[in-house]
């Protein structure tokens, strides 16, 4: 017998009492605010979205609350708080008395209960949940023991989700970071143009009507279900649907305009959608821009400051105008190069957004085991019969850490390999792939074969090295371009620099050709001996090719020094030849038979 059933069992073996919300909770409303009255801050500001809209320098409820959104797509929406809180655009409820009702109890309950407080919105138009709608629910009220078990329970499967959320929100926030860079570097080498929106592609409104909903016929689409927009619960009649200047099309892409404002997806099945004013269709010239790099762009840090730049902030919700969508800038590459970006972001987006595999399926799995144990464990009988079902496999599963590590971070040396082979390069900051380290003395150390490198090469050799992979030298002080290319282990003093080299990224001996092309001593920050500092180092920008690329310039450049420097072949070699052959001649020339008697 589990915990909960031996609570059960001895404090409400014949059933538990249901109660009116308005009874045992405390309500209040939202407090109706503008964003021109707020300024940046810590504290959240809850209204009708279900994550806070903002952060705000202000707060009106303090302590643990739980919140329903008020209006708006996501009106209904359930939320819990134990901090300090904005609540703007929806309304707050609390336990009455803790010793009878527990608040996180009260949460779980609302949250499986969550369909019957969406379909409790009214409204034709901007649809709303009222404190009226809610506080006649009735709810069952378990002695303490049992409520607080069950939260300890329902709270373990929040964790592990809450994990999983998080890994999944990194690895959302790494291929958002990189789908910036795939952006942004074309405007590096690859004759990208820049266009107004409106110069490539054609925006239309959806209806400004209120859309009058029925039980079938076309697909409604709007803010709420932009991410599937094949998944609509809501239709409007053929009849209405006639009255629509312009109908979807495959490769148009619908854009959100209210609210979260720039998310988008791209129509890619011949089926009729009908679709609100909340939604942008843009139909994109295809002979110019692949619709699913518009969409990526328009997605992208790049696109989402540009449309930021023509929102109206101030307005609540916030909103873009349809002329001002056409008058933020693109950048458009070559179409190859769009394919490529296109190509990668596809594969990046199935990892990070597909609920068929890796971390999106095990976080569905995990919410759908929550749901289950938290509707069993809530489902209370006000009878005789306990309709109360548990195993002892519960505690078990929550207890149990996931022995699956899914989908660890993107590494990022495919991300940098995946840029090379979209753009044929990367361009990154010296200390993406290269950690500058510090000389330091070494008359400690005893006579030995190891070299011992100052600014001016060779100083001294000693018994022991500071390190034995290949390293490309630079001077910290003194003759700033006096670089050394060192395979073998070494020591160096602090008057230059050593560099341990992320191999993985680029060719060590690649390294040591682009510094040296690099005029390190404009980087000089001295005014007496010229000094480098790590810092200046680590911000300059390299093209990094392909390893196999890297290879062969080295392969080149490497020929090119032993021709102009080698003592064995090329040139020099030549000269000795020369000299040798110089002093012969001379020898002979300048040797003459002495008269004789002198």
């Amino acid at each position: 017998m589990s915990r909960i059933q031996e609570l059960i069992k001895e404090l409400c073996p014949k059933g538990v009492e249901y109660k009116k919300l308005e009874e045992i909770c405390t309500f209040k409303r939202g407090q109706s605010i503008t964003m021109k009255q707020l300024s940046e801050g810590h504290y959240p500001v809850v209204a009708g979205g279900q994550q806070p809209a903002f952060y705000c320098n202000q707060y009106n409820r303090d302590g643990e609350y739980i919140t329903i959104s008020g209006s708006g797509a996501y009106a209904g929406y359930v939320n819990y708080w134990n901090e300090k809180i904005l609540c703007t655009d929806c309304f707050s409820l609390h336990s009455k008395d803790l010793n009878k009702l527990n608040n996180k109890f009260l949460y779980h309950y609302l949250k499986s209960n969550q369909n019957n407080i969406y379909n409790s919105k009214k409204g034709a138009g901007i649809p709303h949940v009222h404190i009226s709608d809610i506080n006649k629910m009735k709810m069952p009220v378990p002695p303490l023991l049992v409520q607080q078990e069950i939260v300890r329970i329902l709270d373990k499967f929040g964790e592990l989700e809450a994990e999983l959320e998080a890994e999944l929100e990194a690895r959302q926030s790494q291929y958002e970071f990189w789908r910036g860079k795939l952006i942004e570097q074309n405007d590096h080498g690859n004759k990208s143009k820049k266009y107004k929106l409106s110069e490539i592609a054609t925006i239309y409104d959806g209806t400004h009507s209120t859309p009058q909903y029925t039980l079938e016929g076309i697909p409604f689409i709007s803010v709420e279900n932009i991410n599937n927009i094949y998944n609509s619960n809501k239709y409007i009649s053929v009849e209405d649907y006639k009255k629509y200047k312009v109908k979807p099309q495959i490769n148009d892409i619908f854009m959100t305009r209210i609210g979260s404002i720039g998310k988008c997806s791209v129509v890619e099945k011949n089926i009729d959608l009908a679709y609100y004013v909340s939604l942008a269709l843009i139909r994109p010239n295809h002979n110019i821009i692949n619709s699913k790099y518009l969409k990526y762009y328009l997605e992208s840090s790049i696109g989402r400051e540009e449309l930021r730049k023509k929102t109206l902030l101030h307005a609540v919700p916030m909103k873009i105008n349809k002329e001002d969508i056409g008058k933020i800038n693109i950048l458009v590459p070559k179409y190859s190069v769009q394919n490529k970006i296109v190509e990668v972001l596809n594969k990046f987006d199935t990892i990070c957004h597909d609920f068929g595999i890796g971390l999106p399926a095990e976080k569905e799995l995990r919410q759908q085991q929550y749901e289950y144990y938290r509707d069993m464990l809530l489902t209370f009988a006000d009878s005789n019969e306990i309709i109360l079902q548990t195993d002892r496999q519960t505690d078990r599963q929550t207890d149990r850490q996931t022995d699956r590590q899914t989908d660890r971070q993107t590494d990022r040396q495919t991300i940098i390999r995946l840029l090379q082979y979209v753009f044929g390069y990367a361009n990154l900051k010296l200390g993406e792939f290269v950690k500058i380290k510090n000389g330091k003395d070494y008359k400690h150390l005893n006579k030995g074969t190891i070299p011992v490198y100052g600014t001016g090469g060779i100083i001294d050799y000693v018994d022991s090295f500071c390190y034995d992979k290949p390293s490309v030298l630079i001077p910290r002080k003194g003759s700033l371009n006096n670089l050394y290319f060192v395979d073998e282990p070494f020591w160096n003093v602090d008057t230059i620099f050593y560099t341990e080299i992320n191999e993985k990224i680029v060719v060590p001996k690649y390294l040591y050709y682009i510094l040296e092309n690099s005029h390190l001593e404009k980087l000089n920050t001295a005014g007496g001996i010229p000094s480098l500092t790590q810092s200046a180092l680590n911000k300059l920008v390299f093209c990094i090719p392909s390893l196999k690329q890297q290879e062969k310039i080295v392969n080149i450049l490497d020929k090119f020094d032993r021709l102009i420097n080698g003592l064995s072949d090329g040139l020099p070699a030549e000269i000795e030849l020369r000299k040798k052959q110089y002093e012969y001649y001379r020898d002979r020339l300048l040797s003459f038979e002495k008269l004789e008697g002198e």
